[in-house]
């Protein structure tokens, strides 16, 4: 019975280390998402920027003229 309740109390202590663990990676994917959604947020706002400063670019019809070569 001793030895019985020795192997118990060693499983209690087997259990709660893998509880702490398990608690600690849920909390580590969750800083993960967060940080994901966030890259991905400001990735998508840095290529709205780019695409709008590419279609500015193509709509300019500006045209600057140096010596002989004029260049639009």
């Amino acid at each position: 019975i001793k030895h019985m309740r020795r192997e118990v109390g060693n499983l209690d202590r087997d259990v709660e280390r893998v509880r702490d663990e398990l608690a600690r990676e849920i909390v580590d994917v969750r800083d993960l998402t967060n940080q994901v959604n966030a890259d991905r947020a400001k990735l998508e706002a840095e290529r709205k920027a780019l695409l709008a400063r590419g279609e500015a670019l193509a709509d300019n019809t500006e045209k600057v003229s140096v010596g002989r070569l004029v260049v639009s």
